[in-house]
Parts: C-alpha cells; structure tokens; sequence
C-alpha cells in the first residue's frame, strides 16, 4: 500500500479511537485524578539547595539536561504540525513557539543529540542550533546527518558507527563537557499495527533550505537509545541516565552485561508513545536497567498547539494507566523520586512532567 492512502486509513482509525487524558492517581496530588487538559494549579519553586540534576520536559522527546553548569539538549521539538500536514504537507518551524519552548532554557547549551530523525525530533533543531544554541555541537544518527548537515555543517556528528562505544561529549569549538554517553541500536515501535510512519534512511536534501521540505522526507533512519552518564570533577560517575525517543521492545536498547554491572542507573526517560505495540514494555527493559526512577515522556498529543493536551493519538487512559502500573509491578527498588514540587502525576517510581516544567534529582543517592 502506498503511503497516502495508508496514512488516510491511520487518520480514520484516530477518528475511531480518540486519545485519553486523565491518570486515575496522582499520589503526590493526594492520590487524586490528574486530568491533562485541565491540571490542577502547581506552585513553583525555585530548585532545592545543593547539588542537582536538573531537568525539563520539552514536549514530545525533548529533554533539557542541566549539570554542573553546562546544558544539553534532546531532540527539543515545539512547532506540533497538524495531523494532515504531517502526512501531506511541508515543514515550516514555528518560531513563537520555539521561542516560548526555549524561554526557560539556558542559552548556554553545549550539545545537542536525537535517537533518530523523524520531523518531531529533528524539525525544529536548525531553528534552535541556530538561534538559541549557537555552541552546540548535533549529535544525531546518518539520517540525521544526510538532513542537517547542508544547514549546520560541521557541527552535525553521527553516533550511529559509535555504538555500544563510551563518546565524550563536546561543544561546538571542541571544549569537553562532563558528559559522556553510549549510543545502543535500538528500534521505533510502529504506530499502528505493524506499521512505521516515516522508516527506512534519509536522502540528501535537494536543496539546503530547510522550510518547504516535505515532512515526510525526515526518515527515521536507525534508531538509536543513549547511556548518559553525567561527571564529575574527576571524571567519576555521578549520575546515570537512560534516554530512547522511541518505545522499544523486548531485547532492543539494552546495554552489555558489562555497562550495567558497573554502575546501576539513577533513572529512565522512556517513550509512552505507541509502547502497546511492541513487544513487553516497559516492563523488559526496565527489568534489564533497573533505574531508581521513570520520567515518561512522548505522551501528550503533539499534532495539537495547545498548552494543556490530550495525550498523543491512540494512547487511550487505559493504556497510559496501564503504562505506569507496569513500572510500579517491575521496579522493586531501591528507589529515588525527584526533590521538590513536581508539576505533573509523580509516584515513588515514576513522573510525568507536564510539558515545560522542570524536575531535580540528587545525584549520588542521597
């Protein structure tokens, strides 16, 4: 079948199927409902005392890392197309809500990374490597590279032939950053049956402009998940993260043996998105990594501009529910929730930011 008339077969089983909304509890809303659309007030607080990670949900997969004055960007995406553009039409990043996007972030981001290459991890990045991280050095997969580079030019760095192999990040000029991270092939669940929007490898652009490129030209190309291990003056470990962009199954994006007995993991940032169609998650991995704590992302609909959201297309209360039971049945411990006010549902063993928040951990396991 060709891509059209698949694509009008997705929109009518949207159609059909609705999106949820609402965690049924939120135990550090007094265990009450959390609706999406409409969430309770949250006060804000400025970050707790001490030593911090610090991190912000961008939307989508889109990640803010902050850590001993540097900041690093995951595939921050804020433009949210409609769904028939998506399919149909051409790019044409949406500044004002870039601007907004990247109101709270620090201007100074030191690198920028993505697991793979569709529109809503790569579409905006010339937009914020340009205008709001003008140091950043672009850590992406071939496809991402065959995408970018015309734009960005020697900053843009493929990770795929790095898999499975520790890379120190850098900025821009070459300066090291105390972050290091592990590229691990991984895979992109489909999203609807056994179908995956957007797959195979990007070809080169027919011209460097970046507006009017059709959507569908950004392939996801191989996909990719990250260990990032955080640093400190000595080069020590003191933070763990695994990062995907895109759910996973059974076997796929799992360190070696030997990464995950040297050191346990502080937390996962995991994809909801389409996770009921591949095979055992989050459960498989969660039972390989064994993190302290969940942060979910990629929940929320992001054909759609508003501030409060539904979540994305196809992922129901049931399945979102079930989701975050799965966590809970898997990770036995010892846990380490975030410090501070939580704007979003968070639980012992896992958070779901509202987007744009930000949320502390302390590394180290104090």
């Amino acid at each position: 079948m060709t891509p059209r008339p698949l694509f009008a077969l997705l929109a009518l089983a949207i159609l059909l199927a609705g999106c949820g909304h609402v965690i049924h509890s939120a135990p550090n809303y007094g265990n009450h409902p959390f609706d999406f659309e409409k969430p309770p007030d949250c006060k804000r607080e400025g970050p707790p005392g001490g030593e911090t990670v610090d991190l912000r949900y961008l939307g989508a997969g889109g990640l803010a890392i902050g850590w001993r004055g540097e900041t690093i960007l995951a595939a921050p995406f804020f433009s949210n197309y409609g769904f028939l553009r998506v399919g149909l039409g051409h790019q044409s990043p949406n500044e004002e809500a870039i601007r907004t996007g990247m109101e709270n972030v620090p201007r100074t981001v030191s690198a920028i990374f993505a697991g793979h290459s569709h529109y809503d991890h790569l579409g905006d990045l010339p937009v914020v490597a340009g205008t709001y991280a003008p140091r950043a050095r672009i850590y992406v997969n071939d496809s991402g590279v065959t995408l970018l580079k015309p734009l960005l030019g020697e900053r843009v760095e493929s990770l795929q032939s790095s898999v499975d192999h520790w890379v120190r990040l850098r900025d821009a000029s070459g300066r090291e950053l105390p972050i290091r991270v592990l590229p691990l092939l991984t895979e992109h669940a489909p999203h609807i049956d056994h179908y995956l929007w957007g797959h195979g490898e990007a070809k080169s652009p027919r011209s460097p402009n970046w507006e009017g490129m059709r959507i569908a030209a950004l392939k996801a190309g191989t996909p990719l998940a990250y260990v990032i291990d955080l640093l400190d003056e000595r080069d020590q470990v003191r933070y763990r993260i695994y990062y995907q962009d895109a759910a996973s199954g059974k076997g796929k994006g799992v360190p070696s043996q030997a990464v995950l007995a040297e050191r346990p993991f502080d937390l996962a940032v995991l994809c909801m998105a389409s996770y009921n169609r591949v095979d055992d998650a989050p459960a498989s991995l969660l039972r390989e990594i064994k993190p302290r704590h969940v942060l979910a992302i990629h929940y929320e609909d992001f054909f759609r501009r508003k501030e409060h959201r539904r979540f994305v297309v196809l992922l129901t209360d049931k399945l979102a529910n079930a989701y975050l039971k799965k966590i809970e049945q898997t990770l036995t411990g010892p846990l380490q929730g975030p410090v501070g006010q939580v704007c979003g549902p968070s639980a012992e063993a896992w958070t779901m930011p509202l987007p744009g928040e930000e949320i502390h951990f302390r590394p180290g396991g104090s």
